[in-house]
Order: structure tokens, then sequence, then C-alpha cells
């Protein structure tokens, strides 16, 4: 039983600093704009750079991006981050006409006279040019989830070799991480716990649901900077590998943890053993 409620109790830590790391790289994300100029450089590739101004500028997509400001295409905020299919092959038609320079001009030839046929051809090349993309978008994603993984390790310490440690010999915080892994276990159930704040706070929040196990004691610092010689630099090399695991694992995503917090819980209730009867 201490096994599974260690499990549970690693779990949880992993899911809840996954919830703080994906809050952090969205944040990210939207500072940077990068849905954005991933979506204009797709439509560039397919439309060509004038292509893809006309495409901006055209009535059906500013009817979208209004709201953003001028239709700039030079600007990743100008543009959206997403036109359905069916929009995109109606404007493009349009556009490949006037701008035959991007790689969807030749497929007008395929459809030449038959404009079903030429509609389904450009559907069907920017469905593929999306796919292709939000698969590049989602390994940026992990990417950029296991640094932030590693850097929001290091600031709470976060280290999964010292956790790993604590939960199998500190029954105290490991049955408060299993109880809290009840009321925490979905990302909607977070934010029920840390209602209404920005990343930091939340951040502050899931530190203070766990004190003794995350964060900079002055007993941890204490205890990392005096030691010396050989001793300090084993123990660098053992922290910053248990930095790494745990960026790994926030890289899983929040999900993948409440899905197997789950799992194990359901393992632990199961092999309960049933009470004997006087």
């Amino acid at each position: 039983m201490d096994l599974l409620q260690t499990c549970i109790a690693m779990a949880t830590l992993y899911a809840l600093l996954s919830v703080v790391a994906s809050a952090m790289k969205e944040t990210l994300e939207a500072a940077v704009q990068k849905r954005k100029q991933n979506f204009r450089d797709a439509v560039k590739e397919l439309l060509g750079p004038e292509g893809a101004r006309a495409f901006l500028a055209h009535p059906r997509i500013r009817s979208m991006t209004s709201k953003l400001g001028g239709a700039d295409a030079d600007h990743a905020r100008h543009w959206p981050t997403y036109v359905d299919a069916e929009t995109f092959a109606a404007v493009a038609q349009e556009i490949i006409q006037t701008y035959p320079d991007g790689q969807l001009a030749k497929l007008s030839e395929w459809g030449h006279g038959k404009a079903q046929d030429e509609l389904t051809l450009l559907q069907k090349a920017y469905g593929e040019r999306m796919e292709r993309l939000s698969g590049s978008f989602k390994r940026n994603a992990q990417a950029w989830l296991i640094a932030i993984g590693f850097g929001l390790a290091f600031c709470v310490d976060a280290d999964t070799v010292q956790m790993a440690r604590q939960m199998a010999t500190d029954s105290a915080a490991r049955a408060a991480l299993v109880n809290l892994a009840g009321r925490a276990d979905s990302p909607q159930a977070v934010q029920v716990l840390c209602p209404g704040q920005g990343t930091p706070q939340l951040l502050d929040c899931i530190q203070q649901q766990m004190p003794q196990v995350l964060g900079w004691s002055e007993k941890k610092r204490q205890a990392f900077l005096h030691t010396s010689g050989w001793t300090w630099w084993f123990d660098l090399l053992v922290k910053l590998a248990g930095y790494a695991f745990t960026a790994m694992a926030i890289s899983l995503g929040a999900p993948f943890w409440f899905d197997l917090i789950g799992k194990v819980a359901n393992i632990r209730a199961t092999s309960k053993q049933p009470e004997k009867k006087a």
C-alpha cells in the first residue's frame, strides 16, 4: 500500500506542476503569438507573399480579424490562428487567379473549368498543410514544456530524486498528497482549488498546498551550500538530474498524470483487504 501511495503522491506532484507549466506555456505563446506566426507562414507558403496579403485583406477573412486591428500581413497579431478549410478554399480560389505564385496555383490546373473539383483539391491541400503545422506545433510545444518544466523545477526545487526519497520515507507528506489528489483530480479541480488567479499566484497556491515538499526552505539551502569538494559536485549533478526527470515528467502533460492517478487509485481501492466479520 505504501508503494501505491508513493505512486499517487509523485503523480500528484507531477500533475500539479504540469498545470502550472501549461499555464506558463500558454502565457508565453500568447505573448509571442506563435500560433498566428505559424499560420501566417503556412498561408504565405501556399499562396505566396502577395497572395497572403490579399488573403488577409479579403472581406471574408477581415470579418474574422477586424477586431485585431489593420490588415498588415507582416505582423502576426493581425492574423487569425486558424481558418476552416471551406472558407480558406473559397478565398484561395479567388486569389490564385491574380497571384499565381504560391503552391496552390498549380492545383488550379487540375480543376480548370470544374469549380467543385478545384475547391476539393484546395481544401485537401490546405488540410494536409494544417496537419503538418499541427504536428510541428505539438513538437515545439513539447520542447517548450521541457524547458519550462526544468526552470519550474529549479524555482520550487522539484527534484524527482529528492521528492521520491521523501515520499518513500515521510508518511505524513505522502498522506497529505494522497488526500490532495482526491481534491485536485483534474485541471478543472485545480482551478477550483486555486480560483481566478494568474500563473504566479497559481504556482504560489499550489506550493502552499504542499510546503513540506516544494520550495527552497532554509534547511534545504543550508544543506546544499554547506557541502564541499567532490560531494558538492556529486550533489549538484544528482539535483540537476532530478530536475531533468521532473521536466520530462511535466512534458507528458497534466491529463496524463491525472489519468494515471485515477488508475492507481482504482488499483489501491480494489487491493484493500475486506474487513473480517467478528
